[in-house]
């Protein structure tokens, strides 16, 4: 009885997909110019709708079981038009019966539902992986992962008791929830004491939206999973570990001290995951599947490399370029910002004359790029994409633009981009001829900053929006115009990469 928020998941992207499996010498199926991409548990279908608009060769399928869900999916592909995408209402069990008419799916995508549903529920989520995966085919899927829930479930479990114990719909209930959780901590109880990693769940609750926190601790058949048992249970699936999405985590790989390695080498293949777990504490993997998956060979991994690489994000290019310690890390900014996307073979070449740089090195370089999130992967397409789709639906999302930050289609990654409050700002003026000029677009800035009780960063310095001056924030979106503008042309968030300033 509450709607779940309207995020967007770049981790599904077929690309990041296929990146991950061939960053991780892992080979899938081919990713043809037409592809079947089915999401589970897709809520209001915002990821669904980018992706297909940032794909637009592929056909795209969402399910949900929530009618809201689905009438806000329908909404959205409706007003932009798209045509390569199909929402269909259907629970998990109906689909696992074969209700629903589908293809053989290259990909399948869930985010932020296989450890939150029941077991009955993850059986038939087995079942249609089982049906409908094809040979080669990629099955993405998060999940809370133990041991870094152990002693947050123990929260799960106390908010889900006190929120059932409750009166009313499920908001209400939420909001008389978060207040009995501020009556407990000021009672200060030693199980509070205990990790600090509470004071973190703690803090979400208070502070997230709604419908995460009803999703996160409201739902009695959550659960927290260790890696083995998931990856068990998708190998009677016929699917096997490939790979994983989360960069921070492959880069705390890259950097694991000569006894962790040894600690890991040590032990069976199928427990390597789930003691990285121990190591690290995790407690959210972004596991990637296969089925049938094959390690590459070395003239597969060159040719991966020929065709795989980077696009810029337009958030602070220049200060990453700037603040970089090594001058070709610097060196493969500043391309990336004037010329990408591009493959790793041309950012090799094209950083030459900075130093000479390995393809171990560059890869490193990319994973913490991306890791820090002034990056997402690419694959150089075959033919270059209709950009048509994706400018109709961003059309549409600035329109709907409220004040804070928006994720936009960016067809040339095949993924969307998440823009911060000015970017999204300035971007929404260019597609939907609004005002553009630069002391408008600063008070709507700032406006929108106010009302979401954001901060601005000025010069290093992060503020108050009230406490900046109009001087200082005009400064800011011209920069945006002039240094992330020609940006979002390239990535393919917009046809026109200046905006020209009336006055």
């Amino acid at each position: 009885d509450i709607g779940y928020p309207e995020y967007f998941h770049p981790q599904l992207s077929p690309v990041s997909l296929n990146f991950a499996c061939g960053f991780s010498g892992v080979r899938s199926a081919p990713f043809a110019d037409e592809f079947s991409y089915l999401e589970l548990g897709a809520g209001p279908g915002t990821t669904a709708a980018i992706l297909a608009a940032a794909n637009p060769r592929g056909h795209f399928y969402c399910a949900d079981f929530n009618p809201d869900h689905v009438a806000a999916a329908n909404r959205l592909k409706d007003e932009a038009g798209l045509t390569n995408l199909t929402v269909l209402e259907a629970g998990f069990a109906g689909l696992a019966a074969g209700s629903v008419e589908l293809p053989a799916c290259d990909i399948v995508a869930m985010s932020g539902v296989y450890s939150w549903v029941n077991r009955e529920q993850r059986a038939h989520i087995l079942t249609v992986l089982d049906r409908y995966v094809k040979p080669g085919g990629i099955v993405y899927v998060n999940y809370n992962a133990m041991p870094g829930w152990s002693a947050a479930s123990a929260l799960q479990r106390l908010v889900l008791e006190v929120s059932d114990a409750s009166e009313g719909a499920r908001g209400s209930r939420l909001t008389s929830t978060r207040q009995w959780l501020q009556q407990f901590a000021a009672c200060d109880p030693r199980f509070l004491a205990d990790t600090t990693t509470l004071a973190f769940r703690l803090d979400s609750i208070q502070t997230s939206e709604d419908g995460y926190v009803a999703h996160e601790f409201m739902d009695r058949g959550w659960e927290a999973l260790y890696h083995w048992d998931v990856a068990e249970s998708f190998a009677a699936a016929g699917l096997e570990f490939a790979a994983t999405t989360d960069f921070p985590r492959i880069q705390v790989d890259l950097l694991r001290t000569p006894a962790q390695r040894s600690l890991l080498d040590g032990v069976a293949p199928r427990m390597r995951e789930t003691m990285k777990d121990f190591l690290d504490n995790a407690s959210l993997r972004h596991d990637v599947f296969v089925r049938g998956a094959r390690r590459m060979s070395r003239p597969d991994f060159a040719q991966w490399l020929d065709r795989a690489g980077l696009g810029l994000v337009p958030d602070r290019s220049r200060e990453r370029a700037e603040d970089a310690s090594d001058p070709r890390a610097a060196a493969l900014l500043r391309l990336l910002a004037d010329r990408g996307p591009l493959t790793f073979a041309e950012l090799r070449q094209g950083i030459a004359e900075a130093g000479e740089i390995r393809f171990g090195e560059l890869l490193g370089f990319a994973c913490g790029i991306i890791a820090d999130g002034g990056a997402v992967p690419y694959l150089r397409p075959a033919t270059p994409p209709d950009r048509e789709p994706a400018r109709r639906l961003n059309t549409v999302i600035a329109r709907r633009a409220c004040g804070g930050g928006a994720a936009f289609a960016a067809p040339a990654v095949g993924s969307g981009i998440r823009l911060g409050l000015l970017d999204t700002v300035v971007l929404s003026a260019l597609l939907t001829g609004g005002d553009a000029r630069a002391g408008s677009l600063a008070e709507q800035a700032r406006a929108g900053a106010v009302e979401h009780g954001l901060d601005i960063t000025v010069e290093g310095r992060v503020r108050r929006a009230a406490d900046v001056t109009h001087r200082e924030l005009v400064a800011l979106v011209e920069a945006v115009r002039r240094d992330h503008a020609p940006i979002w042309e390239r990535l393919g968030l917009t046809e026109t990469a200046v905006v020209d300033d009336a006055a």
